[in-house]
């Protein structure tokens, strides 16, 4: 019996790889915050902003879970986001 070995790589626990959301946003905020002594109310524009992108970015991705599961690819779907 061989010993055990561990694997080259670690399980993708995502169905596929996919870039972070709301990075751009997250990073103004946090700039926005360290230059205000992280006050909400002088960043609440930013803060906003990135509220904004996570509620799109939600979206989506429910969007993209239905019609996937709907047999249809990811790709061939247009999504559009109203606030």
């Amino acid at each position: 019996m061989a010993a055990p070995a561990l694997a080259d790589q670690v399980a993708n626990r995502r169905e596929t790889a996919g870039d972070a959301t709301c990075i751009t946003e997250m990073s103004i905020m946090m700039a926005c915050w360290k230059q205000n002594d992280f006050n909400d109310t002088a960043c609440a524009k930013e803060i906003q902003m990135f509220y904004d992108c996570v509620a799109r970015a939600e979206v989506i991705k429910a969007n993209l879970v239905f019609f996937r599961a709907s047999g249809r690819k990811g790709r061939e779907v247009i999504f559009v986001y109203q606030q």
